[in-house]
């Protein structure tokens, strides 16, 4: 057919064909300018989602300048595209409230073919936003309240912590707030995050503490214990008893297998103590309040000790154990766990105090937390289980919000 048109007398398919031929052509080189365009555009692409994450990067546990963000995008921009000088004139948007980078780039294609019928050049505009990802609410299952000591929160004498899908918070702001001694003892967390204000001296803990920690403030030092009377006192159990809810004035000491009807129980003026050979204690639907002058937990038996948290307690919804801090109490200075298999739903609160479990005691808590001044494993196991849903009072407040540790692209 190009034949045909070729050889007519009159020239007019000569010149059709010349025209059509150079549009198929422009067209054709047309389209490997459009494909090499959109290969360019990929590359940039690629280029300024790098540079907004490295910027986004800086506000991971910091609050950087607008300046310092310019600065680190355009040494990744140059980095990468030592060929492409223009794309230090991309536009930079860093915004400190949403801690988010946003480059914009406009300008041609490198490269693109000219043709008679177009210039080769095609316009590009890219655009890349980088930011942090949504804060992670974590439940804080473990909170050391003491400021300034050494040795808050510590393993030893083959003590082990299992901490499943939570937080643990220390406040201490001491270079040996944290230890593991090296006897096989640990401290690990899984699904989890450590943090702490003051540092790690030794040992197996794991994961790594985070880069930065904010304080996380007691949520629960000036609860108020509601008024009572004492329906009991200096109560001593010494056969197979079931208790019901009240007041038990002068502390409440459990030598043989007992039962709690649910309810609220105010133990003042003196601990809740169970002992004897393996006595065991079921208390659900129960909560302990521990008040006045020598409040606290002495547990020392072989037994099984389970513990449920009361409904419908008001300030103390949500907590298994709670010892009165307010000024004009005087705890003892030390609660414990020894050799006894004590199993927790809910909240303990033995703060400002220390909590140590020793001689083989097996402490579980599932879907709860502790908050004490001081937290010694000396032998046994503790073990705690995260990830409920934060329903109750104690369990809401116990939520701490961490950042997303990697940025992502969101454009």
């Amino acid at each position: 057919m190009f034949r045909a048109f070729w050889h007519r007398e009159d020239g007019v398919s000569a010149l059709t064909f010349a025209i059509s031929a150079a549009v198929m052509v422009g067209l054709a080189f047309g389209a490997i300018s459009f494909a090499s365009a959109t290969s360019e555009k990929s590359r940039i692409q690629d280029s300024l989602d790098a540079a907004a994450l490295a910027g986004a990067q800086l506000f991971v546990g910091n609050t950087p300048t607008v300046t310092a963000i310019e600065d680190r995008v355009k040494g990744y921009l140059k980095a990468a595209n030592p060929t492409r000088p223009e794309l230090l004139d991309t536009n930079i948007t860093v915004d400190s409230t949403e801690k988010s980078v946003l480059l914009r780039y406009t300008g041609g294609s490198k490269g693109a073919i000219a043709t008679p019928v177009w210039d080769g050049v095609v316009n590009l505009s890219v655009t890349s936003k980088a930011r942090l990802g949504a804060p992670t609410p974590y439940p804080v299952c473990i909170l050391i309240t003491e400021p300034f000591d050494n040795h808050t929160l510590r393993s030893g004498k083959n003590g082990f912590m299992d901490l499943n899908h939570c937080l643990v918070q220390v406040n201490t702001a001491h270079w040996d707030a944290v230890e593991a001694e090296k006897d096989g003892s640990y401290i690990h967390i899984n699904d989890g995050q450590n943090c702490y204000v003051g540092d790690i001296h030794f040992g197996d803990v794991q994961p790594a503490k985070m880069p930065t920690c904010q304080l996380f403030p007691d949520p629960f030092k000036n609860l108020t214990i509601p008024a009572h009377s004492c329906n009991h006192t200096n109560k001593v159990v010494t056969s197979s008893a079931t208790l019901s809810p009240g007041g038990y004035c002068g502390g409440l000491t459990i030598n043989a297998d007992t039962t709690f009807q649910p309810g609220v129980y105010y133990i003042k003026d003196g601990p809740l103590q169970i002992s004897g050979g393996s006595t065991d204690v079921t208390a659900n639907g129960v909560t302990f309040v521990l008040e006045g002058h020598n409040a606290g937990l002495k547990i020392n038996s072989a037994g099984s000790v389970v513990v449920t948290p009361a409904a419908g307690a008001g300030d103390l919804d949500g907590f298994a154990f709670y010892q009165d801090p307010g000024p004009t109490t005087s705890p003892i200075a030390t609660s414990y766990v020894k050799s006894a298999n004590l199993t927790v739903k809910g909240a303990l609160y033995f703060s400002p105090s220390l909590f140590v479990m020793s001689s083989g005691a097996n402490i579980t808590v599932n879907e709860g937390s502790m908050v004490t001044g001081y937290l010694l494993a000396q032998g046994g196991k503790l073990v705690f289980n995260g990830k409920g849903d934060a329903v109750t009072a104690a369990q809401i407040a116990l939520q701490k919000d961490i950042e997303n540790m990697a940025p992502v692209i969101v454009r």
